[in-house]
């Protein structure tokens, strides 16, 4: 008995302290989670969690690295066995694991995060990066969400038609037009779990695609700028040297090899720096990549830009440049990754102003992304030399496939403008002459061009088939028709500055949908005194009626003789058979004689009419009809047909065809039409002929 009333006693006293101190609280059973729904969801979405021990009390929940209820998510309701959490609108969710961090309500704080299965942002579409595409042409698919899942957990599809997948990003998706593609619908097909997802990207025309045995005609850009009005009068020339500074160009390519600039200084292969320009045996140019003279393309980029300049027409093929005649100076600063270091950029420049390029093409903007002062230097370089600089916008945001506003976020080289407009920039129109969607804007453009769908040369070593002709998009291909039109500017004026060329180009641009298009034919179809611009287009009833004074004319060629200066020979044999314009004098022409390179005064429709009947060279019906190119020893002379009571002929030294001149105001038009600008200081370095 004494042994349970210890017992009973000891029992007593352990209950008593309990009640003075107080028994342990036991913690809250463990949490856990059963479900989750949807597994896939979207901005604004409800999902609903269910399991056990939540309690009755709101606690934190994490999807990936995202706390909710923050960043404009809420949870609507919590209870110890369902969750509802409302996604918000914004642009913070993401993909992950799920995970509730529960109130104890006992210990009064939060218990260790429980983590269920992975939850997933539906992806969706914002659009496509062209609706005209080519065979072998890239396009990208932009959006959000992708990685919700991996590149073998989606699938695309062109017109019912498998296709697979280049590059694959969260925002972005990359395939290329393959062989057996036909136009129609693009899709993704997005699977996981058993759960599908298809989005519409959009449709596609696909063009045929483009080899050595089919007839190009697809060149639309040409007659959208006027170009095709300007290369029936307009040829180049080879003085002219447009340096394309990009991944190279192939040069043995049958429709560029006749335009590649050849430096004829340097002696190739001799291991000696002939020429002391500091580069060794650069006969096609130079490779700032390797650092050396090898000048085999590593890509497709430039050989494409450089036959929108001057891809020379041949036999029946419709592929052509904006220029017929022109040098191209190759300059690579891009490798096979399409990798480009600014420095490499900045010596190209002054390798081409130092090898007497008279405009440079850069069209490299879309693989620059920041705005870098380290460009200044060579720019600056260039503008002092007279030396143009042609340049691509960009091609915008590649994740969101919109054009960037290049007033708010500059970019390099396209802003690098200084306090002078020193660089011409170029963005890109669409065949409505509407900006595209993805060309950068905003006023370090000065004009745009097609840049959509763009058919040119490209490499043949690009591909297994050995195409010669390739079509792309991008401001890259809208730039050099903005060199190749600068390029006929200089050829038919040569003493023109770049900021000259520059005015004309962008004050003859016809203003569309609040943008500049370039105009081909009205750069070149324009006049100019200083910076003033005007129409060559002669008012024929004027000229008809225009009231000539003899003694004033011969008052202004007295005028000229005394202000002759020394005679510069080459000059004049070089402009030998050319109409020269005055563009100090508003226009005032001039003929220079081949026979003796004596310049011949035009001051009126009579003035024409005596010096093609003075000084023209007496031809054949059959020698005159028989040809449509003529031969070197004619060039810019006039023809009288001998046995069509004389009737006249001016063989044009640029494109080598005969102009017909019936009446003095024939002769007048065409004189002016083929006017080449002249200053006044190269003017009178050409001796004066007179008409008894």
């Amino acid at each position: 008995m004494q042994s349970k009333a210890k017992i009973f006693s000891f029992s007593m006293i352990l209950l008593a302290i309990l009640v003075f101190f107080g028994c342990p609280k036991l913690a809250n059973a463990a949490s856990s989670i059963n479900n989750v729904s949807p597994v896939f969801f979207s901005a604004g979405e409800d999902i609903v969690i269910s399991g056990n021990n939540f309690g009755n009390k709101t606690g934190n929940i994490y999807v990936g690295d995202i706390k909710y209820p923050y960043y404009g998510h809420s949870i609507k309701s919590w209870t110890n066995s369902k969750i509802i959490l409302a996604i918000g609108t914004n642009n913070k969710i993401q993909s992950g694991k799920i995970g509730i961090q529960s109130w104890d309500t006992n210990s009064n704080q939060l218990s260790e995060t429980v983590y269920g299965p992975d939850i997933f942002v539906k992806p969706s579409i914002r659009g496509i990066s062209a609706t005209k595409v080519s065979i072998g042409e890239g396009v990208s698919i932009f959006g959000s969400y992708f990685k919700s899942y991996s590149q073998t957990e989606t699938i695309l599809y062109i017109n019912n038609t498998l296709v697979s997948i280049d590059s694959y990003s969260d925002k972005q998706i990359k395939f290329i037009v393959p062989d057996n593609a036909k136009s129609g619908l693009v899709e993704l097909v997005f699977s996981k779990a058993q759960n599908n997802i298809t989005l519409e990207a959009g449709k596609i025309n696909i063009n045929k695609k483009l080899n050595n045995n089919l007839e190009i005609s697809d060149q639309w850009y040409l007659d959208a700028i006027g170009a095709t009005s300007a290369m029936q009068t307009y040829k180049g020339s080879e003085d002219v040297i447009v340096a394309i500074v990009d991944d190279g160009i192939y040069l043995d390519h049958p429709y560029l090899k006749d335009n590649i600039w050849l430096n004829s200084d340097e002696i190739a292969g001799n291991n000696i720096d002939d020429d002391n320009n500091g580069y060794v045996d650069d006969r096609y140019g130079w490779n700032f990549v390797d650092s050396s003279k090898d000048m085999a393309t590593v890509a497709t980029h430039g050989t494409m830009v450089a036959g929108i300049i001057g891809a020379n027409f041949v036999d029946d093929d419709f592929v052509q440049g904006i220029n017929q005649k022109v040098s191209l100076m190759p300059i690579i600063v891009s490798d096979k990754d399409a990798y480009i270091n600014p420095v490499n950029i900045n010596k190209a420049i002054h390798y081409a102003v130092d090898n007497n390029a008279d405009i440079i093409n850069l069209s490299l903007g879309s693989s620059l992304e920041l705005y870098a002062s380290e460009f200044d230097e060579a720019i600056n370089y260039a503008f002092e030399h007279n030396v143009l600089l042609v340049v691509a916008a960009g091609n915008g945001d590649p994740e969101t496939g919109l054009g960037i506003d290049l007033d708010k976020t500059k970019i390099s080289p396209v802003c690098n403008d200084g306090s002078q407009n020193m660089v011409l920039g170029v963005g890109a129109s669409d065949e409505d002459s509407q900006k595209t969607k993805w060309s950068n804007y905003g006023s370090c453009v000065d004009v745009y061009a097609p840049g959509v769908n763009i058919t040119n040369t490209t490499s043949p070593l690009s591909s297994s088939d050995n195409y010669l002709y390739n079509s792309n998009s991008g401001t890259s291909f809208s730039t050099p028709m903005v060199s190749a039109t600068a390029a006929l500017i200089k050829s038919k004026y040569p003493s023109i500055s770049s900021q000259e060329i520059m005015k004309m180009i962008v004050s003859s641009s016809k203003k569309i949908n609040n943008i500049n298009i370039l105009d081909v034919y009205q750069s070149l179809a324009a006049s100019f005194s200083g910076n003033q611009y005007q129409s060559l287009a002669l008012d024929s009833a004027m000229i008809a009626g225009q009231k000539i004074d003899n003694n004033k004319i011969l008052q202004y060629i007295i005028q000229e003789k005394e202000l002759l200066s020394t005679i510069d020979y080459k000059m004049s044999s070089r402009l030998s058979g050319q109409i020269i314009i005055q563009v100090e004098e508003n226009g005032e022409a001039w003929y220079i004689f081949p026979d003796n390179n004596k310049k011949y005064y035009l001051a009126t429709a009579q003035d024409a009419y005596n010096v093609m009947r003075k000084l023209g060279l007496g031809a054949s019906h059959d020698f005159i009809s028989s040809h449509e190119i003529f031969p070197e020893h004619v060039l810019g002379k006039i023809l009288l047909d001998v046995e069509s009571n004389g009737e006249a002929y001016y063989i044009n030294p640029q494109d080598r065809k005969a102009y017909y001149m019936k009446t003095g105001q024939d002769a007048y038009n065409i004189m002016r039409d083929f006017g080449l600008g002249i200053s006044n200081k190269d003017l009178r370095k050409i001796n004066i002929g007179e008409i008894n």
